[in-house]
């Protein structure tokens, strides 16, 4: 061989360049793989940095996302055919960006045949299981529309956790290995031409090749990034790092992020907390720019090897214009809770402004028709009737309106117990029978076998079904109202139909707005404030479910309620309400007894004394199922009764007495805020009585149950029209009256007469208020044992009701309650 005849001199040239040249290939194929390896994780970074761009843009349109008419939309924004995102994502970036709805691309800047690539799919394979099958992220090389890419796909959910579309970001194979190709170039022409001092001159170039890539992909990144040493110095920083701390020629971008926060102890908790788990991910911080202003950013940190040592390197998105917006939006939150709050203590005082004269007006109409009886002027005697049921009405519609405006404002109170359907449904039928006859009506219920137990708030529910079957009883005449129940999976549907005068489209698009009836001729023929059914809609809604209704007219309407089988409310209502826990009984053991039902505390205390003073033997009982077992136990000579109680309400009691023939002759006088007369009557009651005070009632009460009594009763009110209706009242029954126009008038006539039997009391006053002038009587040694009984019209809050019982004052609202509790206050002058 030519070799072994080759001097040794030659043959350990040709040796030593064969060992070279072959060293030198094995080392191009060593350097083009980790150059290629390189390219890729570099690559692969910088669609991981595009990502987190391309969502903060996207989401700055919607943070949900969703289907709607075959439209993706992330808020209200709709995506498909809308360039706006996918361009600006490739201005920031650079690369490519394509959003799909499901797996067709509906936003793109990917071209094909010199058109973007809208209404192409995203073919089968590893992208589209992981993004569909498996619902995670894609990230690696794959082929876009026939072209490699290095990518990044992430899966977009709507709320209920399902894809409804990916988003899309990636960079061409060959941008991303150019620097990488052209090393490899390099490093064999000068491994064929040059040897061994090809190898070394290649290996620094690619060196070099790899750093300039890598320095050019940071630097051309719209994410600012920083690469910190152990103490906090920045061994680099990006352009767009410089230019968020707000660097120029004169004020150099920090050095160490040591004084880059406002808040010093930041610092400190994300460094332990990055000491803890190794990364930090969307930390949002406060920092500090050049010029001392400040602005917000998303931190995210991640441990690196950076020349030999260990460093991190912080990528740094601004989110100040975000920050801007929670904060506005944080201050509005606030102005609408300031202005709810106003709302309501608006519509606190407006109770009482319009309760007021309210009470005036019913109360002379009752005065002048006695008068006008005893002198006998019958004919105006129509005309008073009809301003006092005018009156009685408005004060109706005022309460409604109280009553929408706690629902509205979330203080309506939801009791959740188990409900059984049949029973509900029975009671319900033994309510509605006499309404129905009394219009000619036949009544059908039908309801499935094995209904399952509802939980829900019983009260509200009887209510609202009550409402639309007493609805359809009056619209309907010589017809039938018929209620049907069905149970689809986890919910009951109550439909209501009945066969009287319909509604059009028109009155069906206005049925559910407060104070609005089908027209002005249906509210002249059947009465009504308009908001029965919107508060019916309200408390399905506050029991998590809704009203819906369809009608023809003259043919009849369907109303149908659908209700979860279990009703969730929010932690801070109230649940599984108990009865109130019944006081003791009260008065002389012998004498006659008086059963009290209510389940508030306070009404049994103020009445049950009351009676007691009197004489009576007052027994309570704090809810239905109580006061039910106390009737059929003590057999009282009469029963208080109120409505509203949570489980078994004052109707359901009211039945079950009266269908109970060792219970049957007990009178009970129903005492309640619904304005229900003739529903209460037609089940039994022996007297409703509603506020306000009905005078002839009164005065005949006071009459049978105190006698005439005898002492000075100061009346303190500064409207004129109430505090001369009630002075007269009292002089009829034979009571000595003053009047007070103001609390000054009150402290004077207190300081120059004897105390009197009692003081009745307005809140609301203008030059001293009720709760002052009571907080002087009580102060005084004189005046602190004179009995205060306040009347006032005002909402009063947990406070004021304590202030008041905690200075011995008896509180008796104006309005419909006021009645009974007025009467039995009277009867206290003889106690």
């Amino acid at each position: 061989m030519p070799m072994v005849k080759a001097s040794p001199l030659t043959r350990s040239i040709l040796l030593t360049l064969l060992g070279v040249v072959v060293l030198g290939i094995i080392v191009t194929v060593i350097t083009s793989i980790l150059l290629d390896n390189i390219a890729k994780d570099s690559a692969l970074e910088r669609v991981n940095s595009n990502m987190r761009v391309a969502w903060e843009v996207v989401s700055a349109k919607g943070k949900t996302f969703s289907v709607d008419n075959g439209k993706l939309k992330a808020g209200d924004f709709s995506l498909n055919d809308n360039f706006e995102v996918v361009d600006k994502i490739k201005d920031l970036v650079g690369g490519t960006a394509t959003i799909f709805m499901g797996d067709t691309r509906v936003s793109t800047n990917v071209m094909t045949e010199g058109h973007r690539a809208v209404g192409t799919t995203l073919a089968q394979g590893p992208v589209h299981d992981a993004v569909f099958k498996d619902k995670k992220p894609f990230r690696g090389e794959a082929d876009i529309l026939g072209e490699p890419y290095m990518t990044a796909y992430d899966p977009i959910l709507d709320s209920s956790g399902a894809v409804v579309g990916v988003l899309y970001v990636g960079v061409k194979r060959e941008e991303f290995l150019k620097s990488a190709n052209t090393a490899q170039g390099a490093v064999i022409m000068t491994t064929i031409l040059a040897a061994g001092f090809s190898l070394a001159l290649s290996y620094l170039l690619s060196s070099q090749s790899l750093a300039d890539q890598a320095r050019r992909l940071l630097d051309s990144s719209p994410t600012a990034v920083a690469i910190v040493a152990q103490n906090g110095r920045f061994l680099y920083a990006n352009v767009r790092h410089d230019e968020l701390y707000g660097a120029t020629e004169k004020s150099a971008a920090p050095s160490s992020n040591e004084d880059v926060h406002v808040d010093p102890s930041e610092r400190l908790r994300l460094m332990a907390k990055f000491q803890a788990q190794g990364s930090l991910r969307d930390e949002e911080v406060h920092l500090v720019k050049t010029d001392r202003t400040t602005f917000w950013a998303l931190l995210s940190r991640q441990t690196i090897n950076y020349d030999g040592e260990t460093a991190a390197v912080n990528w740094l998105y601004d989110i100040s214009e975000r920050k801007a917006v929670e904060t506005a939006m944080a201050e509005a939150r606030d102005l609408a809770e300031q202005a709810n709050q106003t709302k309501s203590e608006f519509m606190a005082n407006m109770s009482h402004e319009l309760r007021t004269p309210l009470n005036a007006i019913i109360g002379y109409a009752q005065i002048l028709q006695e008068d006008m009886e005893d002198i006998g002027q019958d004919r105006v005697l129509p005309d008073l009737k009809r301003i006092e049921s005018a009156g009685k009405h408005l004060l109706k519609l005022i309460n409604d309106i109280l009553d929408l405006s706690k629902i509205e404002a979330g203080r309506m109170e939801v009791y959740l117990e188990p409900v059984s359907l049949p029973k509900l449904l029975d009671e319900l039928q033994s309510l509605v029978t006499p309404l129905a006859a009394a219009r000619g009506n036949r009544l059908e219920f039908n309801v499935p076998a094995d209904t399952p137990m509802l939980r829900t708030d019983y009260t509200k529910l009887k209510q609202s079904l009550l409402n639309l079957l007493s609805n359809g009883c009056k619209f309907t005449e010589g017809g039938l109202v018929r209620l049907d129940v069905s149970l689809p999976p986890d919910q009951v549907v109550f439909r209501l139909s009945d066969s009287g005068i319909g509604m059009t489209k028109e009155q069906l698009g206005r049925l559910f707005q407060a104070f609005t009836q089908a027209d002005a001729s249906t509210t002249r023929k059947y009465g009504g404030t308009g908001l029965g059914l919107v508060i019916t809609r309200r408390l399905c809604k506050l029991l998590g479910g809704d009203v819906t209704v369809e009608s023809t007219p003259g043919k009849g309407s369907i109303f149908t309620i659908t209700l979860p089988l279990e009703t969730k409310v929010p932690s801070a209502a109230t649940s599984a309400s108990t009865s109130a826990t019944p006081a003791a009984a009260s008065g002389p053991e012998d004498a006659t007894t008086v059963l009290l039902v209510d389940d508030d505390p306070q009404i049994h205390h103020l009445i049950g004394t009351m009676l007691a003073r009197e004489g009576y033997r007052v027994e309570h009982a704090g809810g239905g199922a109580e006061a039910i077992e106390q009737a059929r136990a003590l057999r009282p000579a009469v029963i208080l009764l109120d409505v509203m109680m949570p489980k078994v309400d004052g109707w359901t009691v009211l039945g079950t007495l009266k269908n109970d023939p060792a219970l049957a002759d007990i009178p009970v006088v129903i005492v309640s805020l619904l304005d229900e007369r003739p529903l209460g009557l037609s089940l039994g009651a022996a007297e409703f009585l509603t506020k306000p005070v009905d005078r002839g009632q009164l005065i005949a009460t006071v009459r049978a149950h105190a006698g005439t009594t005898n002492g000075r009763v100061l009346v303190v009110d500064d409207n004129p029209d109430d505090r001369s209706a009630t002075g007269r009242a009292l002089a009829a029954s034979g009571y000595e009256v003053t009047e007070a126009a103001s609390s000054a008038e009150a402290l004077a006539w207190l300081e120059q007469n004897p105390p009197p039997a009692l003081m009745l009391l307005d809140l609301i006053m203008p030059d001293m208020d009720g709760f002052a002038l009571l907080d002087r009587v009580r102060r005084d040694e004189k005046l602190k044992d004179v009995k205060v009984l306040v009347m006032t019209a005002k909402d009063l809050t947990a406070n004021e009701s304590g202030f008041l019982l905690e200075r011995g004052g008896m509180i008796i609202p104006k309005g419909p309650e006021a009645r009974a509790a007025l009467l039995d206050a009277l009867k206290e002058l003889r106690g």
